[in-house]
């Protein structure tokens, strides 16, 4: 009985240290394991690349799947867009010290940080069997991106 004991102890306290060690990377809330691979569902990738994942439908109407997945594609993009700019725009707030109201951010600011929204890319899109729902992983990439965005994108203000 005190062998089994030993054994059972030996075998928890080597568990413990390869769970502890055995990864590489730590999987955080931005960060999914699906079928073995590691995947960034938000946040950053690198210093110059931040991604997230959408998630779209297709329009009432649309019948034939080939719409269907145009449409709900579209969506998911319309969607990643967003999500895009309201990152953008709350990072900018934190750099800041917390400005909440649109109007304090600039006009060449604002812009920068719609354009870096819409100027993503897609890097994956998957549908369900009838097309009718759309999951895309949408990125955001550009040289020093994190860095620019932490600083609250000062070379994008304007002229005072």
């Amino acid at each position: 009985m005190k062998n089994l004991m030993k054994v059972l102890v030996i075998i928890a306290a080597l568990s413990l240290v390869i769970m502890m060690f055995g990864c590489k990377k730590k999987v955080g809330s931005n960060v999914k394991v699906v079928e073995g691979r590691e995947s960034i569902v938000e946040g950053w990738v690198d210093d110059e690349t931040w991604r997230t994942t959408a998630f779209g439908q297709a329009r009432a109407d649309a019948t034939s799947t080939a719409v269907r997945a145009e449409s709900s594609k579209n969506a998911a993009l319309v969607m990643a867009q967003k999500r895009a700019q309201e990152f953008f725009t709350e990072t900018w707030v934190e750099a800041t010290s917390g400005a909440v109201d649109g109007e304090s951010m600039g006009s060449a600011v604002r812009t920068h940080v719609q354009g870096l929204a819409k100027g993503g890319s897609i890097v994956s899109a998957t549908w369900n069997d009838d097309h009718s729902e759309c999951q895309l992983v949408y990125e955001v990439a550009g040289k020093n991106l994190k860095k620019d965005a932490e600083a609250g994108f000062t070379s994008y203000t304007e002229p005072k």
